[in-house]
């Protein structure tokens, strides 16, 4: 007698097969992997900022991308260069006069519109944020600008549009008896 003869015979082991994938598995595995890969991209983005303004940002459709310092500075003195050739249009009796914008003393404040630029993409939700990143790739986050006005220039030039008179502050005049 042999030595496996002495073992209780046991049911005949089955070979477990494993199915096949299906396009359901596949598509679900790759969406898995496209999310968590987007949102590696994003974090690797995020955190690589150190203060500077978040990518695909735009003033005035001047790029502020990651900028920072004096190319930040030139970048938004470029937005107001953009900003001053824009038109205001005046209509006086049915007639459209058009003066630009640097004319009547409108300028962007880099201050404040530099402040907004700073906030974009930090004040979003933080689950939506990868989403938002990704969508700023098609179309750029625009920062709200914020302007400040010269009074004097805005007088002056209201004054040359028709049917304006200058304003003639009244004189005190004193004599002697």
């Amino acid at each position: 007698m042999s030595v496996s003869d002495d073992r209780p015979q046991s049911a005949p082991r089955r070979r477990r097969r494993l199915r096949k994938p299906t396009w359901r598995g596949w598509f679900t595995i790759g969406l898995i992997t496209l999310i968590v890969a987007i949102v590696a991209a994003w974090a690797i983005d995020y955190g690589t900022l150190h203060g500077r303004i978040a990518r695909n940002t735009t003033v005035e459709n001047v790029d502020l991308s990651r900028l920072d310092g004096a190319p930040l500075d030139a970048a938004l003195a470029r937005a107001d260069a953009r900003y001053g050739k824009g038109t205001v249009v005046f209509i006086i009796d049915g007639h459209d006069h058009p003066m630009s914008a640097g004319d009547l003393g409108l300028h962007v404040d880099a201050g404040a519109t530099l402040a907004a630029a700073r906030k974009v993409g930090r004040s979003d939700p933080p689950v939506l944020r990868p989403v938002d990143w990704v969508l700023s790739w098609i179309r750029p986050r625009r920062v709200p600008i914020t302007v400040t006005l010269d009074q004097a220039k805005l007088t002056r030039a209201l004054a040359t549009l028709p049917g304006q008179t200058p304003v003639v502050e009244p004189r005190i005049v004193g004599t002697i008896d």
